[in-house]
């Protein structure tokens, strides 16, 4: 990013979640209007608008975004999280959909998505607090953990793997993705 644009001005409609590419070329925004919006990061110039509806449901917003690591290439790929509770992973180039996957537990509020730091899992977590590992790029779960304690909102994938979550309890969460159990 340009450290001389200390604001970019991008008319982002209702943006629920933002995410910048591995290079910081690209940033990609989910928006409440189910469409995706792909925007150089450098000049804040709009790429493209995508649709990116999970399901016919009008109230089928997009909660979360993210984009997948490493090279900006024809495997580079975002992956939506809807409040339908639907999980979808989009080829970022085309914006073709590759898969798509339920996401049990997902509550209108709560659900969010993000990619391992490999590129070879989506960890998802929803309001009934299960965390659940999907493999890219089928979207099939391998794993599931559930914690009862708190409805979760948001969260992070750290650089070794572990999981970050933040709770509506205002506890911020840290998972050994290890831990969960298998299917």
């Amino acid at each position: 990013l340009d450290p001389d644009l200390a604001l970019m001005r991008v008319p982002v409609a209702h943006a629920r979640s933002l995410a910048l590419t591995a290079d910081g070329r690209f940033l990609v925004a989910g928006n409440w209007q189910r469409s995706i919006q792909i925007w150089r990061a450098d000049t804040g110039d709009l790429v493209t608008t995508r649709p990116a509806s999970a399901s016919a449901d009008a109230e089928d917003r997009i909660r979360c975004v993210d984009v997948s690591p490493g090279a900006i290439d024809e495997n580079a790929a975002v992956v939506t999280a809807h409040a339908s509770g639907w999980l979808c992973l989009w080829r970022l180039l085309d914006g073709e959909l590759v898969a798509k996957a339920p996401c049990p537990g997902a509550s209108n509020l709560s659900i969010a998505a993000a990619f391992h730091p490999d590129g070879s899992r989506v960890v998802s977590i929803s309001g009934d607090a299960s965390v659940r590992v999907f493999d890219v790029p089928k979207l099939e779960q391998l794993a599931v953990r559930v914690e009862a304690e708190s409805e979760t909102r948001s969260l992070d994938v750290t650089r070794d793997g572990r999981l970050v979550a933040g709770s509506f309890d205002a506890t911020v969460r840290l998972y050994e993705l290890d831990g969960l159990v298998p299917l």
